[in-house]
C-alpha cells in the first residue's frame, strides 16, 4: 500500500541513495561463515555479525553489533558511520546523536548528521542552532532538495516569514521541485494565519485535481474545513476514491473530518512542519527504489513528530519492503489503537505474521477480527488467503464464501475475489463453481491476464473448450510476454491441439523463464516426445523430478521415463 503520490525526482535521488550507503555496502557473504558469526563475543565477531546483519538486511541487529564494537573503545570512522546510519534506521535517533558529532566530512552521511543534531536542537526550541547546523556548503543532491524546506521551517520557529520564503525560493528555480515549495510555502503561509496566501499556494501546489498528489489534497481539505468551508472539504474527500493506494488516507480524512479534527492545522508546530519535510523526501526517494535512505529520513520525521500517522505507516511499510518483518509488525504495533486506520492496521500486521512463519497467530488474528465486525469482508479475504498459500484450500473456499455473503452486490472491485476463489475451488475439485467464478471475474475484467490464463489452462488441462482457451492464453502472452506460467499454458494449449512443433517453441521459452518449474520442464519432455526427440524428452522428465513436483505427478513422470508417452492424440470435449 502507498500512502503518497509525489513528483518523481529522477535520476538525481537515485544516485544519492547510494552516496549516501556507499559506506555500507554489503559484505560477501561467502567471506562470513557461521563459525565466525558464533564468535560474536569477540571484537572480529562482533563486526562480522554486523556485516551479516546489514548483507541480511536487519538494522536492528547491525545496530546492536556495530554499538556493542563501540563500547569496547573501538574507534574507526567506518564503524561509527555505519553505527550511525543503522540506529537511526532502526529508530534509535537518540542513541544516534553522539555519533552525528564526529561526522563533519563531508557528504550524504554528513548531511544526515546534521539533520539529526538540527532536529535535537528544535525539539529543545534552540532554533538559532538549529539555523546554524543546516547551513551547509555544498549538501549535494539530497540536501538541495531538503535542505531549504528544513532552513523555511527553521525561520517559521523564529517567526521570520520572508526568511522562509527566501529558504524555499531555492526550490522553485529547480526543475521538479516546484511541488515542493508550493506545498510548504502554503503549509507555512497558513501556520502564520495569511490565509489568502495559503490558499493560493496549495492551488498552485494541486495544479489539475484530478492528478493532485494526496497529501497536498489533504492538506487542502484541513484548510478549507477550517475556513468553514466543510462542503468543499467532504467533495474533495470523495474525489480520492477509488485507487487502492489512496484507502488509508481516504479513511483517516474522512474520520478526522466526522470528528471535527479538520478544525485543526495539519502542521501545528515547526517541529511538525520539519516532520513533514523529511516525510516527502522520503517518500520521492522510496519512488526511485532507495527504500535503505528512504527509511532513515522517515525515521527521523517521526523523531520529529512522533504522532505524525502517515509517517509512521511509512516507516512501518518500509520495514516491511526491506525484508525487515518483525520490525514492521513493531512499528504497526506502536500506531495508536482506535485510530481511523486500526481496522487495517490489524490487519496488516496478520498478513506480516503469516508472512514470517506465524501463521497459527495470524490466522487466530484474522478470525479474531472478522467475528468483530460481520459487516467487512476484508479480513476473511485475507484469511482466504492465507488458507490458499498454505494449501489449505476447504478452508480457503470456506472463508472466501464467508467473505461474499458479506458483500451485498459482487460488482467489479470484486474479481480479485473471484478470482482467489475460483483457484481454491479448482483445487478442491469443484470445477463448475470454480469455472463460474473465472468467467464472471473476466467479465468485470476482461483483459485480466491472471484469470485469462487460469481459466484456458484449465480448460486445456481437461481437454475442454481448446480453441477458445488458447485465444484465452495468447490474449494473456500479448499482456504479459515475459511470464513464464502464462507462456507454458499458450505452448499446454498447442500441445493438446496437436500443434506440437509450436508447443516445443513456446515450452522451451517457458523454460527459459522458469527453468526450475517442475509443471513446464514436464510439459517440454512431452512435447519433445511428440515431435521425436525422444532422449530430449527423457531428460526434461528427469528434470522435471528433480525439482520437486507434486506427489501426484510423480508416478506419471516415472511412468513416461519407463514407457514414453502412449501413440494416442489429445481430445477435445465441451464444457
Amino acid at each position: 500500500m502507498s500512502v503518497l503520490r509525489l513528483i518523481s525526482l529522477g535520476a538525481a535521488l537515485a544516485a544519492c541513495s547510494g552516496a549516501v550507503f556507499s559506506a555500507l555496502a554489503a559484505p560477501d557473504p561467502d567471506q562470513i561463515g557461521t563459525g565466525e558469526l558464533a564468535a560474536a563475543g569477540t571484537l572480529s565477531g562482533n563486526y562480522l555479525a554486523a556485516r551479516h546483519a546489514e548483507y541480511v538486511g536487519d538494522d536492528r541487529a547491525a545496530a546492536d553489533f556495530m554499538s556493542e564494537l563501540l563500547t569496547r573503545d573501538v574507534d574507526e570512522p567506518e564503524v561509527r558511520r555505519r553505527a550511525f546510519l543503522h540506529l537511526i534506521a532502526a529508530g534509535r535517533v537518540e542513541e544516534a546523536l553522539p555519533l552525528a558529532e564526529d561526522i563533519t566530512d563531508g557528504g550524504h552521511i554528513a548531511l544526515l548528521a546534521a539533520v539529526v543534531r538540527a532536529a535535537k536542537a528544535i525539539r529543545n526550541d534552540d532554533f538559532d542552532k538549529a539555523e546554524m547546523l543546516l547551513s551547509l556548503d555544498r549538501p549535494g543532491s539530497l540536501g538541495d532538495i531538503l535542505l531549504p524546506m528544513l532552513q523555511a521551517w527553521v525561520a517559521h520557529g523564529q517567526g521570520d516569514l520572508d526568511k522562509a520564503m527566501n529558504s524555499l525560493s531555492r526550490l522553485a528555480e529547480e526543475t521538479g521541485l516546484q511541488l515542493f515549495h508550493d506545498l510548504h510555502a502554503a503549509l507555512i503561509y497558513d501556520a502564520a494565519g495569511r490565509n489568502e496566501k495559503a490558499e493560493t499556494a496549495y492551488i498552485r501546489a494541486m495544479g489539475d485535481e484530478d492528478a493532485a498528489p494526496l497529501r497536498v489534497l489533504q492538506a487542502y481539505v484541513s484548510f478549507l474545513a477550517r475556513n468553514g468551508r466543510v462542503d468543499e472539504a467532504a467533495a474533495l474527500i470523495e474525489s480520492l476514491e477509488g485507487a487502492e493506494e489512496n484507502a488509508l488516507l481516504v479513511t483517516i480524512a474522512r474520520d478526522n473530518l466526522a470528528r471535527g479534527e479538520l478544525a485543526q492545522a495539519m502542521i501545528k508546530s515547526t517541529r511538525a512542519g520539519m516532520a513533514e519535510a523529511l516525510f516527502e523526501v522520503a517518500t520521492a526517494v522510496r519512488q526511485e527504489r532507495a527504500d535503505d535512505v528512504a527509511l532513515v529520513l522517515a525515521q527521523l520525521a517521526l523523531y520529529m513528530n512522533p504522532e505524525f500517522l502517515v509517517g509512521r505507516i511509512l516507516v512501518a511499510e518500509l520495514l516491511e519492503e526491506t525484508g525487515q518483518l518483525r520490525a514492521s509488525i513493531d512499528a504497526y504495533e506502536k500506531i495508536v489503537p482506535g485510530s481511523p486506520v486500526d481496522w487495517e492496521v490489524r490487519i496488516r500486521i496478520a498478513d506480516l505474521l503469516a508472512e514470517a512463519g506465524d501463521v497459527d497467530e495470524a490466522i487466530a488474528q484474522l478470525q479474531a477480527i472478522a467475528e468483530e465486525r460481520t459487516d467487512r469482508p476484508e479480513a476473511l479475504i485475507r484469511l482466504g488467503h492465507i488458507f490458499r498459500s498454505e494449501e489449505r484450500f476447504a478452508e480457503a473456499v470456506a472463508a472466501y464464501d464467508q467473505a461474499a455473503a458479506r458483500i451485498p452486490i459482487i460488482e467489479r472491485q470484486h474479481w480479485t475475489l473471484l478470482y482467489a476463489r475460483g483457484i481454491a475451488l479448482e483445487r478442491v475439485k469443484e470445477w463448475p463453481r470454480a469455472e463460474k467464478d473465472f468467467l464472471r471475474a473476466l467479465e468485470f475484467n476482461p483483459d485480466q491476464p491472471f484469470v485469462l490464463n487460469y481459466l484456458g489452462y484449465s480448460w486445456v488441462d481437461q481437454g475442454m473448450n481448446l480453441k477458445r482457451a488458447l485465444e484465452m492464453i495468447e490474449r494473456a502472452v500479448e499482456l504479459r510476454p515475459r511470464d513464464g506460467y502464462i507462456v507454458d499454458s499458450l505452448g499446454w494449449a498447442l500441445y493438446r491441439l496437436g500443434d506440437f512443433d509450436g508447443a516445443v517453441k513456446h515450452l522451451e521459452q517457458a523454460v527459459e523463464l522458469r527453468p526450475a518449474d517442475p509443471v513446464i520442464n514436464d510439459h517440454l519432455g512431452d512435447a519433445y516426445w511428440r515431435v521425436g526427440r525422444k532422449r530430449e524428452a527423457r531428460f526434461q522428465w528427469h528434470r522435471a523430478l528433480s525439482f520437486d513436483p507434486e506427489e501426484e505427478e510423480i508416478g506419471k513422470i516415472e511412468s513416461k521415463l519407463e514407457d514414453g508417452l502412449p501413440d494416442e492424440e489429445p481430445t477435445e470435449r465441451e464444457s
